[in-house]
C-alpha cells in the first residue's frame, strides 16, 4: 500500500535549472581518451540503456543542470555509451557493466579513478565527480580527522550527510561496521546540538536520512512542523513536506497494519496542523486528501487485521474512483502486491480476479521493462489461480521476452521457472 502512497511524492531528485549542462564528445571512445589527454582533462563515461529508468532520470534531471555542466565540462571529456550497443561491447566487457546507470570517472589511458552505480541527485553526483579528482575527502578519512576533533559539528554534518552513500558501496563486515559507526555519530549528534540550532538545510536533510521513525510524541517531527516556515526559508519547501509526510503516513500505516485504531486519531491531524504539508505534497484526484487517506489505511487495518479480502478491495476501488484520470498503473500493481503480501502464495480464486481486473488496467499504461515484467508475471499467477492456464502462459512467455532485455541469465532462467511449473 505505500507504493501507491509514495508515488505521489514530489520526486526526489531536485530539478536543477535548464541550460547547456554536460556536453557529450561525439567522436569514438579512443577519441574521447585522445581529447582528454590534449585538453589535460579526465574522462567522464555513462554506461546506460534506453530502458534504464535511472538513466532517463539522469539524462533528464542531472546532466542538464548548469552548474553540473559547468564542472563536468571544465575537468572532463564527457562520453555516453549505449551498452546495449554492440559497437562497444568491448568497453562494457573491460568495465565490467552489468547494471545501469554506470557512471565512470577515467583517467586518459583508461583506467578507474571512481565508479558510481545508480542514480543520484546533483550533489551526490559532483561529489562523486570531486572526489576522483580528489578534491573532497571520503568519509573514512574525514571520520579519522573527527577522531581527533570529537566537537567538530561541521566534520560531523559532513560525514552524516555522506555516510549511506559510502555505506551502499560497501559489503560484509565492512558494511555492518561503517553503518554501526555513522548510526552512532548520528546519536553522539543529536545529543550535542540543540534543535534550535537545527533549522539548517543541511540538518532537515540529516533528520531526512537518519529520523526514519515516529513515535507518539516525537520530539524532532514536532519541532519542524512548529518551525516549518522557519524552515521553508533555508530549504525547499517540498523537502519539508516530504520529511515530515514520510513520518506521519508511516506512523498511520503502522498503527493501522497493527490494528490500533488510534491512526483515526493521527488522520484527523491531516485537516489541521498537517494540512499544510499533506496539500502540498498529496494529489487524490476529485477527493480531498483526508477522503483519499481514509480510504487507504481503512483498507490496510480490514485487510492486515481482518484478512478482510472482499472489504479492502471494496475501499479500493472507492478509492480508485475517487482518483478518476489522475489514477496511475502504479496504483493498480500496488494494491495487488499489499494482498500478495498479506496472504502470501496462497492466491484465491477472489484475489485472482480482481487481481486480473487491476493488472489488465495497469498493462494500458507504457511501462518501464522491470514493472512491466513483475506486472506480466502477477498477472500470470493470476491467470493461473482462476484456472485459466492458457493465459497464464501467454503473460509467463511475454514476461520472458521482456526479461531477456536486461542480459541477465539468471533472471531469464527465473522467469522460464514459471512455465515449467505451469505445465507440471
Amino acid at each position: 500500500m505505500r507504493k501507491i502512497v509514495l508515488l505521489m511524492i514530489i520526486c526526489v531528485f531536485t530539478i536543477g535549472t535548464r541550460g547547456e549542462g554536460i556536453r557529450f564528445f561525439k567522436g569514438s571512445f579512443q577519441d574521447a581518451l585522445k581529447q582528454a589527454k590534449a585538453e589535460n582533462k579526465k574522462v567522464f563515461v555513462d554506461f546506460y540503456t534506453t530502458w534504464c529508468g535511472p538513466c532517463q532520470l539522469m539524462s533528464k534531471n542531472i546532466f542538464p543542470d548548469d552548474e553540473v555542466g559547468e564542472y563536468f565540462n571544465k575537468y572532463f571529456v564527457n562520453y555516453q555509451i549505449n551498452a546495449e550497443d554492440k559497437a562497444f561491447l568491448p568497453e562494457v566487457k573491460r568495465y565490467g557493466v552489468a547494471a545501469y546507470p554506470n557512471m565512470l570517472i577515467l583517467d586518459t589511458e583508461g583506467n578507474v579513478l571512481g565508479r558510481q552505480l545508480g542514480a543520484t541527485d546533483k550533489n551526490g553526483f559532483l561529489r562523486f565527480a570531486k572526489l576522483a579528482l580528489k578534491e573532497v575527502l571520503p568519509v573514512d578519512q574525514l571520520y579519522e580527522k573527527l577522531k581527533k576533533d570529537k566537537k567538530n559539528q561541521l566534520l560531523m554534518q559532513e560525514i552524516l550527510l555522506e555516510g549511506p552513500e559510502y555505506i551502499a558501496r560497501l559489503s560484509g563486515q565492512d558494511h555492518d561496521k561503517w553503518e554501526y559507526r555513522i548510526e552512532r555519530l548520528y546519536a553522539d549528534y543529536r545529543k550535542q546540538m540543540r534543535l534550535e540550532d537545527c533549522i539548517t538545510a543541511n540538518d532537515l536533510k540529516i533528520f531526512s536520512m537518519y529520523h526514519t521513525g515516529m513515535e507518539k510524541k516525537d520530539e524532532v517531527f514536532e519541532f519542524v512542523l512548529s518551525h516549518f516556515d522557519d524552515y521553508t526559508r533555508v530549504i525547499d519547501r517540498n523537502e519539508v513536506s516530504n520529511f515530515l509526510f514520510m513520518l506521519s503516513y508511516s506512523r498511520m500505516e503502522e498503527l493501522a497494519k497493527k490494528g490500533d485504531t488510534s491512526y483515526e486519531m493521527e488522520l484527523e491531524r491531516v485537516r489541521g496542523d498537517l494540512k499544510v504539508v499533506y496539500d502540498s505534497v498529496m494529489n487524490f484526484g476529485e477527493m480531498d486528501v483526508y477522503s483519499g487517506l481514509k480510504l487507504l489505511l481503512d483498507a490496510e487495518y480490514y485487510l492486515y487485521n481482518k484478512k478482510d479480502v472482499e472489504k479492502y478491495c471494496l475501499y479500493m476501488e472507492k478509492y480508485f474512483a475517487g482518483l478518476g484520470e489522475g489514477i496511475r498503473s502504479q496504483d493498480y500493481i500496488g494494491a495487488l502486491e499489499s494482498l500478495y503480501e498479506v496472504l502470501g502464495e496462497k492466491i484465491t480464486p477472489e484475489v485472482a480476479r480482481q487481481g486480473i481486473s487491476w493488472l489488465n488496467e495497469a498493462l494500458k499504461s507504457k511501462l518501464q521493462p522491470e514493472t512491466q515484467m513483475r506486472c506480466l508475471l502477477m498477472l500470470g499467477d493470476c491467470y493461473k489461480a482462476s484456472g485459466s492456464k492458457e493465459d497464464a502462459k501467454k503473460c509467463y512467455d511475454q514476461a520472458y521476452v521482456i526479461s531477456l532485455q536486461f542480459n541477465n541469465p539468471g533472471l531469464s532462467a527465473a522467469v522460464q521457472e514459471y512455465v515449467r511449473k505451469l505445465e507440471e
